[in-house]
């Protein structure tokens, strides 16, 4: 099983992110992450970052298919080397008064932005890979209790092309 991301250019249509949903159900797919935005310069166009987990010799297929729907006008597969990925975490928390330097030290070091605190609760808005979100969470979990999390789910754009 191999995780792939592909960004998807398509025509604002009403139903094309169901038809397109169906077509990596069918190949047996999973899709792991998708966040939809439309274009800045043309408001008739989306694009849909789509994070799936499958077998590898599938991927052909699955583009063939893809674009069959006529409303799809490009699709790229996000290289590792290639992409930049981040998510956005919200999180809500209760520091025991005994941690509250701690959690200072924390949002210092890792550019944690404060969106509010009122009587010890926190609530955190974390910008970063993945794996460092991961990492940040536990340690969150030994400063104080978690009290809600809200994640977005993977976002990516291609690099900027060296000249």
């Amino acid at each position: 099983m191999i995780k792939k991301n592909l960004l998807i250019l398509l025509e604002n249509q009403s139903d094309v992110l169901s038809r397109i949903i169906n077509i990596f159900f069918k190949t047996g797919y999973q899709i792991k992450n998708i966040s939809i935005y439309k274009q800045k310069k043309d408001k008739t166009l989306s694009y849909i970052n789509i994070q799936i987990l499958g077998k590898k010799k599938f991927i052909p297929q699955i583009i063939k298919q893809l674009y069959k729907l006529i409303d799809i006008l490009k699709i790229t597969i996000l290289n590792k080397k290639k992409y930049i990925e981040r998510e956005i975490l919200l999180i809500k928390i209760k520091i025991k008064k005994k941690n509250i330097e701690k959690i200072k030290i924390l949002i210092k070091k890792f550019k944690i932005k404060i969106i509010s605190i009122y009587k010890k609760k926190y609530i955190l808005q974390i910008v970063d890979k993945k794996s460092k979100i991961k990492k940040l969470l536990k340690i969150i979990q030994t400063i104080g209790n978690i009290i809600k999390i809200s994640r977005s789910g993977l976002i990516a754009i291609s690099r900027i092309k060296k000249i």
